[in-house]
């Protein structure tokens, strides 16, 4: 078949019904829809077309920029299409962990603006937060920009209602359940639009403290205009390590080169239907493909590598219960001279408001201090790691508890320390 344009080449993706000699529950029927054949190597490629294809006649003329606040899929298509259409593209983003997404984006010529600081926790009060810098940006030059605003916009969702259509389409509306990690949440609020209450939809996040590329935590999710529970007939957690186990079994079983998102759809199908005594249709997203998250799994599942040592300290689980303390215990600690804290978001943030006597030490900066284990704090000393909302500082405690320190984090973050 011969296409005139690459853009007529997004969606209609294919469907793969696993093998049932290899899956977990041989009752189950589970497909896989391979969003990572679009053109531009993810789901991301239809929330980018249908956000602009009837704009770009404006852009042009207008001579604006695309801008956007994009970790990598919607960011890279965005960029292919803005580049082929002789439009230029922006991003203004602090959530580019993984350095082969930033070249890929070099190379579709995307203008980069990094801020300070890439915790995924996010800050609303602090000014470098890409959402708020991108509406400052474009109220100091309105005429020069076109925003497309992916975690707002109703194009995001309305663009997977062809996904579900497709879906529907080629298993001839045998559906049970759809499973489907919740980023912009535009993947779940179309399909579910779509289908209504013909079909179960099921979200996954991330477990707190942890990260999985293309997932959000639960604290994440009010930064998601789109996102609304009640969209959902439930939500399941998932670790890190169940995510790549099952991205791993994909890749190994069934050859789908999906990446830790599809990965963590398949491990809440797992979890949630492993004892499943129906025969039921389930389908979810292999949204993106692997390679673009190598330098994650390097990190996470350095054996899988040759030669590769491993400098990182891996957690496989994290006790809560014994790394968290409260308000009141940090005021005691703080009281008699006990503890350090350590701050650990952004510059920025920090001189707005932190604890008295704290210290500033960007999560970034962290994890540089871990890789090459440097001893810079007293170890007969107590180390409290400091964030907005207590996630990322708890993983700082569990790094450097395994590093031999005496070290907790903040129960539920700066936010609650002031109210």
């Amino acid at each position: 078949m011969i296409y005139q344009k690459i853009t007529d080449l997004i969606g209609s993706t294919p469907i793969i019904h696993l093998d049932k000699n290899k899956i977990f529950n041989k009752k189950l029927n589970i497909y896989a829809k391979l969003e990572y054949l679009n053109p531009f190597g993810s789901l991301k490629d239809r929330i980018a077309w249908e956000m602009i294809k009837d704009k770009i006649a404006d852009i042009k003329k207008n001579n604006q920029t695309i801008i956007e606040n994009s970790s990598g899929n919607t960011a890279k298509a965005l960029s292919i299409i803005a580049s082929n259409h002789g439009i230029k593209f922006k991003i203004i983003t602090n959530r580019i962990k993984y350095e082969e997404k930033k070249d890929i984006l070099k190379i579709t010529k995307t203008k980069i603006e990094e801020l300070p600081g890439k915790s995924q926790c996010l800050d609303p009060t602090d000014p470098y937060d890409p959402q708020f810098f991108i509406e400052k940006e474009i109220s100091k030059n309105p005429n020069k920009y076109y925003f497309t605003n992916q975690y707002f916009n109703e194009n995001n969702f309305k663009a997977h209602l062809k996904t579900a259509e497709e879906i529907d389409r080629d298993l001839n509306g045998k559906i049970d359940y759809f499973i489907s990690g919740v980023g912009t949440a535009g993947s779940t609020l179309g399909i579910k639009k779509y289908f209504k209450n013909r079909v179960k939809v099921i979200g996954v996040i991330c477990e707190k403290g942890e990260t999985i590329p293309g997932i959000r935590n639960e604290k994440e999710l009010f930064s998601v205009g789109l996102f609304d529970k009640k969209n959902l007939d439930s939500i399941i957690t998932i670790n890190e390590k169940e995510a790549i186990e099952a991205t791993l079994e994909l890749i190994w079983d069934f050859g789908i080169i999906t990446g830790p998102t599809g990965g963590a759809s398949y491990a809440a199908i797992k979890k949630l239907f492993k004892k499943e005594e129906k025969k039921l249709n389930i389908v979810f997203l292999a949204c993106d493909r692997f390679e673009f998250y190598l330098s994650y799994f390097k990190k996470m599942k350095p054996d899988l590598f040759e030669n590769k040592k491993d400098t990182q300290i891996q957690i496989k689980k994290i006790e809560i219960k014994n790394l968290e303390i409260d308000k009141d215990k940090l005021d005691k600690l703080i009281e008699k001279n006990e503890a350090i804290i350590v701050d650990i978001r952004s510059n920025f943030a920090y001189k707005i408001k932190s604890i008295n006597n704290s210290i500033n030490l960007p999560e970034t900066y962290l994890e540089e201090i871990i890789e090459k284990k440097l001893t810079i704090f007293p170890k007969n000393k107590i180390l409290i790691f400091v964030c907005p909302t207590g996630d990322r500082s708890l993983v700082a405690a569990a790094k450097f508890k395994a590093l031999g320190y005496k070290a907790y984090s903040l129960k539920n973050g700066i936010f609650n320390y002031f109210t």
